[in-house]
């Protein structure tokens, strides 16, 4: 019985820090809606990503009800011409793949660039520049069962 109250705070006290977590990704940087980004600076900070060879740091999926977040890299990560996978130099063109694959997804609904969101992020690191960008994913799940 002890135990059971003890495991029972641990797993308060891990979904309290989830929805902080969670609160803070919306408050920070974004507006409320977390793939909300002007296309023009969008597409700006694409180009400087690409010509400037930033790696890929971070790929969010938000909206995922259900699907596993497998099923979505299977599709967008498995292009061996235009690879998107954390680590890799990012290309304008797997972006857009990407893209592609995730609407062969059959349980979301198709995106766009509109249901992207990119951020870069420059570090310095014992006088060399690391530079990432990451994305994050706005996807919306269909019902279950109702895949067209």
């Amino acid at each position: 019985m002890k135990y059971r109250k003890i495991l029972n705070v641990i797993f308060l006290v891990i979904a309290l820090a989830s929805l902080v977590t969670a609160q803070e990704k919306v408050d920070g940087n974004q507006d409320e809606k977390p793939c909300f980004q002007d296309n023009e600076e969008k597409m700006e900070l694409v180009e400087k990503a690409e010509n400037e060879e930033f790696n890929i740091k971070y790929i969010e999926i938000v909206g995922n009800t259900y699907s596993r977040y497998k099923s979505f890299l299977k599709k967008f990560g498995s292009n061996k011409n235009y690879p998107f996978n954390e680590g890799d130099i990012f290309r304008k063109a797997s972006l857009f793949k990407a893209i592609e694959g995730f609407n062969k997804v059959k349980t979301i609904y198709p995106i766009t660039t509109d249901d992207v969101r990119v951020w870069l992020q420059e570090t310095e690191i014992e006088n060399r520049t690391i530079k990432q960008i990451n994305f994050t994913f706005c996807v919306k799940q269909k019902p279950q069962n109702n895949y067209e």
